[in-house]
């Protein structure tokens, strides 16, 4: 039930955040996030938005969040809690 819940959370933050971008309700749960961008100009091509905010925002935290960890662990410190 858990795993249930923190996936409504998370979708229902995914709405909330589209909805900062002038997005309705209905647009941001309603297959606008399946919308194609054109991202030649970066050289990727057409991409979702789905895609787009997953690998351009999403996965960069987590890239960071890895670096970070990284210098923690070159310092000594414990870099993840795992």
């Amino acid at each position: 039930m858990d795993a249930t819940m923190a996936y409504k959370r998370a979708c229902v933050n995914a709405i909330e955040y589209l909805k900062k971008f002038g997005y309705s309700g209905e647009q941001a749960s309603a297959g606008e996030l399946g919308r194609q961008l054109d991202l030649s100009t970066f050289g990727l091509g057409a991409q979702s938005l789905n895609w787009a905010l997953y690998n351009l925002v999403i996965g960069h935290a987590v890239s960071h969040a890895g670096e970070i960890a990284a210098v923690k662990g070159v310092q000594g410190l414990k870099g993840h809690p795992f």
